[in-house]
């Protein structure tokens, strides 16, 4: 690989051209901001913007009943994102954090939680029924 992106790019443009683009975004980051949010440390706006995005999070529920945003979600990509990235870290979140999600019924294995809701549908059917 290394001999190809040397062929390919021998004097690392690429790298170099990506290094200036984080820059430039950072510090364009940093100039959108207010005077407030530039005097915060980086820890004091992770948990800023933890807490807005929880915040969206907990509006999602309200209208849709559920925790459930898609990774893709149209209406808000960045709070699609922001859960997608929660069950990411799901063992590695600090337990504040954890437990805030915990209490709106936050789905730590989606694709778990949707099976595990059918199977009680289905034995609530057979209970009702008597057969499959």
């Amino acid at each position: 690989y290394s001999l190809l992106s040397s062929l390919f790019d021998p004097h690392n443009i690429g790298t170099i051209a990506s290094r200036f683009i984080t820059r430039s975004r950072s510090t364009i980051k940093m100039q959108n901001m207010s005077q407030n949010d530039r005097d915060l440390s980086r820890e004091e706006r992770n948990k800023l913007r933890w807490a807005t995005m929880f915040g969206r999070l907990e509006s999602y529920k309200r209208r849709h009943g559920n925790c459930l945003v898609p990774e893709h979600y149209p209406e808000d990509p960045q709070l699609g994102h922001w859960v997608s990235a929660q069950r990411l870290k799901d063992f590695n979140i600090a337990k504040d954090p954890m437990r805030q999600l915990q209490s709106v019924g936050f789905s730590w294995n989606v694709r778990e939680d949707l099976w595990n809701n059918m199977f009680r549908r289905l034995e609530t059917y057979k209970a009702e029924q008597g057969d499959c």
